[in-house]
């Protein structure tokens, strides 16, 4: 799942959709031995407030010695609103 970050107490977020796909390249070694959850996908809510689009691209945190070839989709769309 993509995270948002620093997301303000009052709002929520809602990523559409809210999961990725990524495909990456390394070693034999490094691939075996990974899981999901070496990887972290994640949207600062910064870039949300300053968005003119109505879409955000995540950044994917990934092993040092693992590389990110493509994502997809490149983009998220989002709803932010008031916490009940």
């Amino acid at each position: 799942s993509v995270v948002v970050q620093s997301v303000p107490s009052s709002l929520e977020v809602i990523l559409i959709p809210p999961r990725i796909d990524i495909i990456v390249r390394g070693g034999i070694k490094e691939l075996q031995s990974l899981s999901d959850s070496a990887f972290r996908a994640t949207v600062p809510y910064g870039d949300i407030e300053t968005d003119t689009t109505g879409r955000v691209t995540p950044q994917v945190i990934s092993p040092h010695d693992v590389l990110v070839v493509s994502q997809k989709p490149d983009y998220l769309k989002y709803i932010v609103r008031k916490r009940l």
